[in-house]
């Protein structure tokens, strides 16, 4: 209980004195960071799309406009200070106009931040606060009459969530699932499961979790929470959660998702019992021929990376991928690129900058032949094959297979 309560408390204070705006403008009066120069994000997964960037006035002001692109977002947006990574203010960005935040007088920091026109942020303000000081009362009450009644409060508070339309409340019902609070605060293991389980399959909005900046975090903790449950409860909510998720460029997030996730674990074995119509060379298993033109060959003992330029991570990777070259090619690992991109000047401009002489594109996006036959459904993705030409992992990220 204490460990779960700790991760309950840090990961609440993240949303305390948020701020939010949306289609408009979000006007920051924040004097301590006067002359700091600042980035505004939105959470997209796990990537970030910078918005706007500057440098606050003497006073500390800064004025975000919204882009017009970003007039449908729904989601956590970032206040970021390059000059001070441990400065951050999170907000909710979800179609509130003239929002305005600043520190209340004589209080440094970023801990009580006071905002207007924001019916969203005053929720999850709200929700944040009064969770947490539930959890201190519980902990330190005396007696169980004290702790029936801290309950019955958790409990209406529980209520007020699930019915609001706000999307504050789905932050915060991902924060439940994720410290594994449940809907009481002496929950037996057996029925917090059943709750966990009932989330997924009946409740989760991906769209939601897409944008709330708790991408990675949740499925790496969904992964783990089923580590000992039946094959069939993880590939019954994987499909669960892609039957839900129409939009199909976000579909094919989460499958990209998914495919990561098992791989990480060892277990892309079940990809195909939840995704029939991708064929996914397994670790062990004969790499594919790799199509160039009108010739082919067996990838062996290389590091295939799949990308497309415009994606943000995939240029982090690649520039990754450049500083390692030559730790990769000392071990006489052959490097291969493979573009999604469907224009040739834009392939050109990118594959330009890569030192490796294995660059390669059909223009023909997610449906060149070479991403087909490796079930790449989203970018970056590394393959990793050995001397014979067999797969020997799948990552998402240079570092995973570095550090391995």
């Amino acid at each position: 209980m204490s460990r779960n309560i700790f991760i309950l408390l840090f990961l609440l204070s993240m949303f305390c004195g948020v701020a939010e705006a949306q289609q408009n403008t979000i006007r920051f009066l924040l004097p301590e960071y006067a002359g700091y120069d600042y980035v505004f994000v939105l959470e997209r997964g796990a990537k970030r799309d910078t918005v706007a960037d500057g440098t606050s006035d003497a006073q500390g002001r800064m004025t975000v406009a919204i882009p017009a692109e970003y007039s449908n977002y729904r989601g956590v947006g970032k206040l970021l200070f390059p000059g001070d990574k441990r400065v951050l203010v999170n907000m909710i960005v979800n179609n509130e106009r003239d929002v305005s935040l600043t520190t209340p007088p004589k209080i440094s920091g970023l801990d009580s931040l006071v905002y207007s026109n924001s019916p969203e942020n005053e929720a999850i303000n709200r929700y944040t606060t009064g969770q947490a000081r539930l959890f201190e009362r519980y902990m330190q009450a005396n007696s169980q009459k004290e702790k029936q009644d801290i309950e019955a409060e958790y409990t209406a508070l529980n209520t007020e969530i699930a019915r609001s339309p706000l999307y504050a409340a789905r932050i915060m019902e991902i924060i439940r699932y994720l410290t594994a609070s449940g809907s009481s605060f002496v929950i037996i293991p057996e029925k917090l499961q059943e709750e966990q389980k009932r989330f997924i399959a009946e409740q989760l909005n991906i769209n939601d979790l897409y944008t709330s900046g708790f991408w990675t975090t949740f499925f790496q903790v969904w992964y783990e929470n089923n580590l000992n449950s039946e094959d069939s409860l993880l590939v019954s909510q994987s499909r669960a959660m892609l039957n839900r998720t129409q939009d199909p460029i976000l579909n094919r997030e989460l499958t990209q998702t998914l495919i990561n996730s098992f791989s990480r674990y060892g277990r892309e074995d079940l990809m195909p019992q939840i995704i029939a119509n991708v064929n996914i060379p397994l670790k062990g298993q004969a790499a594919p021929e790799l199509a160039v033109g009108d010739s082919s060959f067996f990838p062996k003992r290389s590091l295939i990376l799949f990308y497309e330029t415009g994606c943000g991570n995939c240029h982090y990777e690649l520039e990754e991928l450049k500083k390692n070259y030559s730790r990769l090619t000392e071990n006489k690992i052959r490097v291969i690129s493979i573009a999604a991109d469907v224009a040739t000047d834009v392939f050109e401009y990118t594959a330009g900058k890569l030192p490796w002489m294995d660059k390669y594109c059909d223009f023909r996006g997610f449906d060149g032949l070479n991403f087909i036959n490796y079930g790449i459904v989203g970018t970056p993705t590394y393959i990793l094959t050995d001397d014979e030409g067999f797969v020997r992992g799948r990552y998402a990220r240079l570092n995973e297979l570095l550090n391995y």
